[in-house]
């Protein structure tokens, strides 16, 4: 999984509270609770593995506040998994000069047949 940025504190992100650039955060967020990937049975069923690029805004209680697509391989095949399931994620918040923001952050979720 890649870098997770996140909040905590309230659930929305005000313009003041939301952190565009990263070059301000001094602590980035990290995962503290994930919920399990459900793979598609579709997708078990033909053997097929990918994975699954999402944007995320944390908001600053450490809960998902939005969630985007930007990349998927194969495209639209676990999307809808990814995005369920990092939606029940919980993150430690960023930190800009001592205080907690909401920010956004990428995640990539892969799925694989072991």
């Amino acid at each position: 999984f890649g870098p997770a940025v996140g909040g905590g504190g309230g659930f929305g992100a005000s313009a003041a509270d939301l952190v565009k650039d990263k070059g301000n955060i001094h602590r980035p967020p990290r995962v503290i609770s994930k919920s399990t990937v459900e793979y598609p049975s579709e997708a078990r069923q033909k053997n097929i593995s990918g994975f699954v690029i999402l944007k995320i805004l944390v908001a600053l209680n450490g809960a998902i506040e939005k969630v985007e697509v930007l990349e998927s391989e194969p495209q639209g095949v676990f999307d809808q998994s990814a995005t369920r399931a990092i939606k029940a994620w919980r993150f430690e918040p960023a930190l800009v000069k001592g205080e907690l923001v909401a920010a956004w952050t990428q995640q990539k979720i892969k799925f694989e047949l072991n």
